[in-house]
């Protein structure tokens, strides 16, 4: 007897030390610096269960642990080892919160995975067999990286226990929030038990059945739709990503969540949010708006009222709004069948971030009017809300000699780092949308400068400034995470004009030898006659090509008093030229400025299919933004007629017949843009032709293999061709290309070429490999034509059917019938090793030859002796390797064989 209470206080204790009580829970982070961090342990555990955890272990991943208690709850009283510490929070539905904190200083750099395991999970798990032995295990990664700074963990403000019903869609979102701003993603992963080791029944489809899926971006769970009651558990991964330098993204750590979903039978049907946002707010400002939830039940109401019941719905939010300083107002509000709930936020300069915040709204209802007993269900939606820093106000911009002198007012955020100019010539008249911060590339804008200090409030643009030009500015502030402000206004300068200014670079003909070209430019606007006093005089400068840089002299200095030349004997037909203005001042002559270069417009013809390309080359200080297009009607008649006008540098003359000669000039009209310069200059570029030509490849076929027997050596390969925009299918004939494997590159030629059909039927070879189609173009029809090939298709792969046969008898006695031991049938074997060996063990026989093997095979010889082998039983053993376009493992065949000679 006394026996048995032994054994029955024994399981009594075992059962009270290791009950089964762990529902859900994970481990966040918080740094403290000098690579010291503090960490929660969140847990969430069955009330009823006998076991509970006033300590837990935490492993710090560096080889060492620590023993934590818990910290939320009233003070637990009682003695014992609990005694002191506090006994969680009972959150309902049999469910009891539990933080555990700790703080651990890391002795170097590194990658530490934190874990803590408990005994055990709660029993009856549907998607953990045998839940009631597994040990409930939950890990995060920390890492301590230098550049990476202080990086605390996302908060989980969303509990990980929820309920689901039969055949609904269930939600969870774990609503994380990064106080640091960094990037978060989210993925499934599997549970875990004891050691880590994970649980692959997490989300099985014979247990799950339905998929289980989240959104990588804002965290939604959506498991659509559970079929079975029960409890499951599964488990979600935050990410961490922090923005580089270079603008990449670096993983600094993750969180695991494990959580628990109770699936029950009820007839309920969830109420559904109303989508809204996403939202962008300017610090300073408030942000306000409403948000509706709908719920479809409705039924008699139970006693004592009468008439028609709705579900009650609340409505709640959480996300990061609500976890920052000067926080969002609460978000709650209830209602029968539908209720409006109000989010409101005084958006400060403290949560300008570069990534929006997320924030999640929940509505439940409550059918208990109209059912009892019935499960809550949930409806999530999540929205982004942008904050963005005020666009730096009353932004000037002054010109002066060889300089243009910007300023602004001090950002109204002044957390902000510095401030970010771009420039470009002109105006553009951007307009920022209500989420669109910085400065985007499409407006011409490129990044110029910076200044380093909230307090930097001016800059100095001495940059490629030209004379004549406007150049036009906005600034940005921006912050440590790589926020930026929106946009300020356009301002806008030009320096001060104390220089000529070249107004013409005018083609007068078009020749290899005797080419003119008409130069003309204006005095300087700007001339102080003390500094710089009459007479005055210019020289000219010539440089070949348009971009060119070593001038050289025109004409014959100091003799050049007007404001125009014209400078002959050019070849202007293969080539633009470009000038320079030097001005003159006094007698003696001292220079006073230079002009900035100005070229010639030069037309480039390049030919296409039926059309020919016109580019219009310049370099200019002016604007050329209008060009008259001429064509010569008809070719050699020197009577050009204008064809179009063009916007751009480009224009496309379609229409024409490929092979004929084609001539073409135009009419460059531009306008310096700075305010009192020149505008309206008119200049000629050469005459220059060409004849279209057909050099347009087709677009490359799309295939498939529509009959594929490797036994059989067999294979139909088909084509068609692309249906794209933009694909001219003028296809005369097909190529087929081939290789042995997936690696490498398809050689030069094909292996099938001309032809003309869809189809391509390949047989009596092997037809392991890979191919690939190309498409060839009528191109060689036309004159001086040559054909165009189409990059390859897509690429058709067929794996090898390797075979191998061995006889069991053959007769080496040289009757010319089966005297050999070869195999009977074979293919696709690339490398091959066979061994033959005698029944004591000797080996009688080796090739590592295939062809050796199948063209001649084993003649009965012993190999140690070259005497003729005994008549009996002989074990060989063949190791080969099967053709195949991917790495394949060596394969085994053994077997016996009898030799016999009479």
């Amino acid at each position: 007897m006394k026996k048995h209470l032994l054994i029955y206080f024994l399981l009594l204790f075992s059962l009270k030390g290791f009950a089964t009580h762990n529902r859900a829970g994970e481990i966040t982070y918080e740094s403290l610096g000098n690579n010291q961090y503090k960490i929660t342990i969140a847990t969430y555990t069955k009330d009823s269960a006998p076991a509970d955890r006033c300590k837990l272990e935490i492993n710090w991943g560096d080889g060492t642990s620590s023993i934590l208690s818990r910290v939320n709850g009233v003070i637990d009283n009682s003695q014992g080892d609990c005694n002191g510490t506090r006994r969680g929070e009972i959150v309902g539905n049999d469910v009891r919160k539990n933080l555990y904190t700790g703080t651990h200083a890391y002795p170097n750099a590194g990658t530490y995975i934190l874990s803590f395991e408990d005994m055990n999970r709660n029993s009856g798990i549907s998607n953990i067999p045998q839940s009631v032995n597994k040990p409930f295990y939950v890990q995060s990664e920390l890492k301590v990286a230098p550049g990476v700074g202080p990086n605390s963990s996302p908060v989980l403000t969303n509990p990980p226990i929820d309920d689901g019903c039969l055949n609904r869609r269930f939600e969870h979102n774990p609503g994380a929030y990064d106080a640091d701003g960094d990037l978060l993603t989210y993925s499934l992963v599997l549970c875990r038990e004891s050691g880590g080791a994970t649980i692959p029944t997490t989300y099985d489809p014979n247990i799950v059945q339905a998929p289980v899926t989240i959104d990588s971006l804002n965290g939604d769970l959506i498991w659509d739709k559970p079929q079975n009651i029960g409890q499951y558990n599964f488990a979600i991964q935050i990410t961490e990503w922090r923005q580089t330098g270079n603008g990449g993204y670096r993983q600094i750590g993750y969180v695991v969540r494990d959580l628990q979903v109770d699936i029950k039978s009820c007839n309920n049907n969830p109420p559904v949010i109303q989508p809204v946002g996403p939202f962008c707010v300017e610090a300073g400002q408030n942000l306000n708006f409403n948000i509706t939830a709908i719920d479809p039940d409705s039924g008699p109401a139970l006693p004592p009222a009468t008439g028609t019941a709705y579900d009650e719905v609340t409505m709640t939010a959480f996300g990061g709004p609500f976890e920052v300083i000067f926080p969002a107002d609460s978000v709650y509000a209830r209602g029968l069948q539908n209720v409006t709930a109000t989010f409101n936020w005084d958006a400060k300069c403290e949560h300008v971030r570069k990534l929006p915040y997320q924030v999640t709204f929940k509505a439940e209802d409550d059918p208990s009017a109209r059912a009892t007993n019935e499960t809550k269900l949930v409806d999530l939606y999540t929205t982004e809300i942008q904050v963005v820093a005020p666009a730096p106000k009353n932004p000037q911009a002054t010109g002066i000699k060889d300089a243009i002198d910007l300023s602004w007012d001090k950002s109204f955020c002044t957390d902000a780092s510095g401030y970010k100019i771009y420039r470009r010539e002109g105006t553009y008249g951007f307009v920022p949308d209500p989420c669109e911060t910085g400065v985007p590339a499409y407006t011409g804008y490129k990044f110029h400068g910076e200044t380093p200090h909230v307090d930097s409030l001016n800059f100095r643009d001495t940059t490629d400034l030209l004379n004549g030009v406007q150049y036009c500015y906005m600034v940005i502030a921006y912050f440590a995470d790589s926020s930026e402000s929106y946009a300020s206004v356009e301002f806008c300068s030009s320096k001060q004009v104390e220089s000529p200014l070249i107004t013409n670079v005018d083609i007068l003909n078009t020749d290899t030898q005797n080419g003119g070209i008409d130069i003309k430019w204006i005095a300087p606007p700007t001339i102080d006659s003390n500094t710089y006093p009459p007479p005055y005089s210019y020289k000219l400068y010539r440089a070949d090509e348009i971009d060119g840089v070593n001038f050289v002299e025109v004409g014959n200095f100091p003799t050049i008093t007007d404001t125009f030349y014209n400078d002959p004997t050019l070849n202007t037909q293969d080539r633009g030229y470009n000038y320079k203005v030097e001005f003159y001042s006094g007698s003696p002559a001292v220079l006073a400025s230079t002009s900035d270069p100005a070229s010639s417009v030069f037309l480039e013809v390049q030919p296409s299919d039926e059309s020919n390309i016109l580019r219009f080359r310049h370099f200019t200080p002016w604007q050329n933004d209008t060009f008259v297009v001429f064509r010569e009607n008809p070719t050699g008649s020197a009577v050009f007629d204008s064809l179009d006008l063009s916007f751009s540098n480009t224009y496309i003359d379609t229409g024409l017949v490929n092979g004929d000669n084609y001539c073409y000039k135009a009419l460059a009209i531009g306008q310096y843009t700075a305010p009192n310069t020149p505008g309206n200059l008119l200049n000629n570029s050469q005459i220059a032709c060409g004849s279209p030509l057909d050099t347009n490849a087709p677009c490359p076929p799309i295939a498939q293999a529509d009959t594929i027997n490797c036994e059989e050596d067999e294979l139909r390969l088909s084509w068609s061709l692309s249906t794209d925009s933009g694909c001219v299918n003028d296809i005369t004939y097909f190529n087929v290309y081939y290789k042995p494997s997936r690696d490498g590159d398809f050689p030069a030629q094909p292996m099938f070429s001309n032809i003309t059909n869809f189809y391509l039927d390949i047989s009596n070879q092997s037809v392991a490999g890979c191919y690939a189609i190309t498409a060839v173009d009528d191109a060689g029809s036309d004159p001086n034509g040559q054909p165009n090939e189409s990059m390859i298709s897509n690429v058709i792969c067929v794996e090898a059917c390797p075979l191998i046969d061995f006889p069991n008898v053959f007769t080496p006695n040289g009757d010319g019938n089966n005297d050999f031991f070869t195999a009977i049938n074979y293919k696709d074997v690339a490398e091959l090793n066979i061994q033959v060996f005698n029944r004591w063990g000797t080996m009688v026989y080796e090739s590592d030859s295939p062809i050796d093997f199948f063209e001649n095979g084993w003649d009965g010889s012993d190999i140690n002796t070259g005497q003729p082998c005994s008549d009996g039983v002989y074990y060989y053993v063949a190791h080969y390797t099967p053709t195949a376009i991917t790495e394949v493992q060596e394969q085994v065949d053994k077997g016996f064989v009898h030799l016999f000679r009479n």
